[in-house]
Protein backbone atom coordinates (compact mmCIF):
# COMPACT_ATOMS: atom_id res chain seq x y z
CA UNK A 1 0.00 0.00 0.00
CA UNK A 2 1.25 3.42 -0.94
CA UNK A 3 1.46 6.03 1.83
CA UNK A 4 1.23 9.72 0.79
CA UNK A 5 1.74 12.71 3.10
CA UNK A 6 0.23 16.09 2.27
CA UNK A 7 1.02 19.05 4.52
CA UNK A 8 -0.39 22.57 4.85
CA UNK A 9 1.30 25.18 7.04
CA UNK A 10 3.16 22.53 9.07
CA UNK A 11 6.29 20.39 8.91
CA UNK A 12 6.18 16.59 9.30
CA UNK A 13 9.01 14.92 11.19
CA UNK A 14 10.45 11.45 10.61
CA UNK A 15 9.08 10.45 13.98
CA UNK A 16 5.51 11.20 12.81
CA UNK A 17 6.12 9.32 9.53
CA UNK A 18 7.29 6.24 11.47
CA UNK A 19 4.32 6.53 13.85
CA UNK A 20 1.89 6.59 10.93
CA UNK A 21 3.66 3.67 9.20
CA UNK A 22 3.25 1.53 12.33
CA UNK A 23 -0.47 2.30 12.58
CA UNK A 24 -1.06 1.63 8.87
CA UNK A 25 -0.37 -2.08 9.40
CA UNK A 26 -3.77 -2.35 11.10
CA UNK A 27 -5.47 -0.99 7.98
CA UNK A 28 -3.78 -3.58 5.78
CA UNK A 29 -5.19 -6.36 7.99
CA UNK A 30 -8.80 -5.11 7.83
CA UNK A 31 -9.06 -3.75 4.29
CA UNK A 32 -9.53 -6.13 1.36
CA UNK A 33 -7.15 -4.54 -1.12
CA UNK A 34 -5.92 -1.14 0.03
CA UNK A 35 -4.21 0.80 -2.75
CA UNK A 36 -3.14 4.02 -1.09
CA UNK A 37 -3.60 6.08 2.04
CA UNK A 38 -3.41 9.88 1.87
CA UNK A 39 -2.57 11.58 5.18
CA UNK A 40 -3.26 15.32 5.09
CA UNK A 41 -1.94 17.29 8.05
CA UNK A 42 -2.69 20.99 8.44
CA UNK A 43 -2.33 23.66 11.10
CA UNK A 44 -5.46 25.57 12.06
CA UNK A 45 -5.27 29.18 13.09
CA UNK A 46 -7.88 30.23 15.56
CA UNK A 47 -8.42 33.59 13.87
CA UNK A 48 -7.21 37.07 14.89
CA UNK A 49 -3.66 35.73 15.11
CA UNK A 50 -4.41 32.97 17.65
CA UNK A 51 -2.75 29.59 17.17
CA UNK A 52 -5.16 26.64 16.92
CA UNK A 53 -4.76 22.88 16.85
CA UNK A 54 -3.79 20.45 14.14
CA UNK A 55 -6.17 18.86 11.66
CA UNK A 56 -5.58 15.39 10.18
CA UNK A 57 -7.54 13.92 7.29
CA UNK A 58 -7.16 10.29 6.16
CA UNK A 59 -8.35 9.08 2.76
CA UNK A 60 -8.13 5.35 2.03
CA UNK A 61 -8.42 4.31 -1.61
CA UNK A 62 -9.17 0.63 -2.06
CA UNK A 63 -10.86 -1.67 -4.53
CA UNK A 64 -14.28 -0.78 -3.10
CA UNK A 65 -15.47 2.62 -1.96
CA UNK A 66 -13.13 5.42 -0.86
CA UNK A 67 -13.17 5.90 2.92
CA UNK A 68 -12.49 9.25 4.63
CA UNK A 69 -11.97 10.22 8.24
CA UNK A 70 -10.84 13.52 9.74
CA UNK A 71 -10.20 14.88 13.18
CA UNK A 72 -8.87 17.89 15.09
CA UNK A 73 -6.55 17.70 18.07
CA UNK A 74 -4.07 19.66 20.14
CA UNK A 75 -1.21 18.06 18.25
CA UNK A 76 -0.91 15.97 15.10
CA UNK A 77 -0.48 12.69 17.02
CA UNK A 78 -3.75 13.06 18.92
CA UNK A 79 -5.59 14.16 15.79
CA UNK A 80 -4.15 11.23 13.84
CA UNK A 81 -5.21 8.74 16.53
CA UNK A 82 -8.79 10.03 16.50
CA UNK A 83 -8.99 9.95 12.71
CA UNK A 84 -7.43 6.48 12.62
CA UNK A 85 -10.05 5.21 15.08
CA UNK A 86 -12.84 6.55 12.88
CA UNK A 87 -11.33 4.99 9.77
CA UNK A 88 -10.91 1.62 11.49
CA UNK A 89 -14.56 1.71 12.58
CA UNK A 90 -15.64 2.32 8.97
CA UNK A 91 -13.49 -0.61 7.83
CA UNK A 92 -14.96 -2.91 10.49
CA UNK A 93 -18.50 -1.97 9.53
CA UNK A 94 -17.80 -2.57 5.85
CA UNK A 95 -16.24 -5.94 6.61
CA UNK A 96 -19.18 -6.97 8.84
CA UNK A 97 -21.66 -5.87 6.18
CA UNK A 98 -19.85 -7.94 3.61
CA UNK A 99 -19.75 -10.99 5.88
CA UNK A 100 -23.41 -10.76 6.85
CA UNK A 101 -24.60 -10.67 3.25
CA UNK A 102 -22.48 -13.63 2.20
CA UNK A 103 -23.49 -15.79 5.18
CA UNK A 104 -27.17 -14.89 4.79
CA UNK A 105 -27.26 -15.99 1.18
CA UNK A 106 -25.40 -19.18 1.98
CA UNK A 107 -27.64 -20.11 4.91
CA UNK A 108 -30.88 -19.72 2.93
CA UNK A 109 -30.03 -22.06 0.12
CA UNK A 110 -29.56 -25.72 0.97
CA UNK A 111 -28.52 -26.82 -2.46
CA UNK A 112 -26.84 -25.26 -5.41
CA UNK A 113 -28.99 -24.37 -8.42
CA UNK A 114 -28.24 -27.49 -10.52
CA UNK A 115 -29.01 -29.75 -7.58
CA UNK A 116 -32.25 -27.89 -6.80
CA UNK A 117 -33.34 -28.16 -10.43
CA UNK A 118 -32.65 -31.90 -10.40
CA UNK A 119 -34.57 -32.37 -7.15
CA UNK A 120 -37.54 -30.37 -8.39
CA UNK A 121 -37.74 -32.42 -11.56
CA UNK A 122 -37.58 -35.66 -9.62
CA UNK A 123 -40.25 -34.50 -7.15
CA UNK A 124 -42.65 -33.06 -9.74
CA UNK A 125 -42.45 -35.95 -12.19
CA UNK A 126 -42.74 -38.93 -9.86
CA UNK A 127 -44.60 -41.93 -11.25
CA UNK A 128 -47.90 -42.71 -9.50
CA UNK A 129 -47.25 -44.83 -6.42
CA UNK A 130 -49.28 -47.79 -5.34
CA UNK A 131 -50.30 -48.03 -1.73
CA UNK A 132 -50.03 -51.12 0.36
CA UNK A 133 -53.33 -52.72 1.18
CA UNK A 134 -54.55 -56.19 2.01
CA UNK A 135 -56.78 -56.50 -1.01
CA UNK A 136 -55.34 -56.24 -4.50
CA UNK A 137 -58.30 -54.34 -5.90
CA UNK A 138 -57.54 -51.25 -3.75
CA UNK A 139 -53.89 -50.92 -4.72
CA UNK A 140 -54.42 -48.90 -7.90
CA UNK A 141 -53.83 -45.16 -7.82
CA UNK A 142 -57.43 -44.35 -8.75
CA UNK A 143 -58.86 -46.34 -5.85
CA UNK A 144 -56.34 -44.64 -3.50
CA UNK A 145 -57.55 -41.25 -4.74
CA UNK A 146 -61.16 -42.25 -4.13
CA UNK A 147 -60.36 -43.60 -0.70
CA UNK A 148 -58.47 -40.43 0.38
CA UNK A 149 -61.33 -38.21 -0.77
CA UNK A 150 -63.83 -40.24 1.25
CA UNK A 151 -65.73 -41.59 -1.75
CA UNK A 152 -64.97 -45.21 -0.99
CA UNK A 153 -64.92 -46.92 2.37
CA UNK A 154 -61.92 -49.00 3.32
CA UNK A 155 -62.37 -52.74 3.63
CA UNK A 156 -59.20 -53.73 5.46
CA UNK A 157 -56.85 -52.58 8.18
CA UNK A 158 -53.67 -50.60 7.63
CA UNK A 159 -54.88 -47.80 5.36
CA UNK A 160 -54.48 -44.05 5.31
CA UNK A 161 -57.51 -41.80 5.28
CA UNK A 162 -57.10 -38.05 4.70
CA UNK A 163 -53.48 -38.12 5.77
CA UNK A 164 -54.04 -39.90 9.12
CA UNK A 165 -53.18 -43.48 10.00
CA UNK A 166 -56.26 -45.54 10.82
CA UNK A 167 -56.58 -49.01 12.23
CA UNK A 168 -59.52 -51.04 13.43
Amino acid sequence: MELNFITRHIEITDRFRNYVAEKVDKIEKLADRPLELDVTVSKHHGGKGLVGGDHVELKLVEAGPVLRAESDGEDKYAAFDLAMGRLMEQLRRARDRKRSTTTATRSHCLFTKPVRKHLLKSILFLPPQKTWNASARESTPSSRHQRLNGQRSPTSTGFVQAGKAHSR
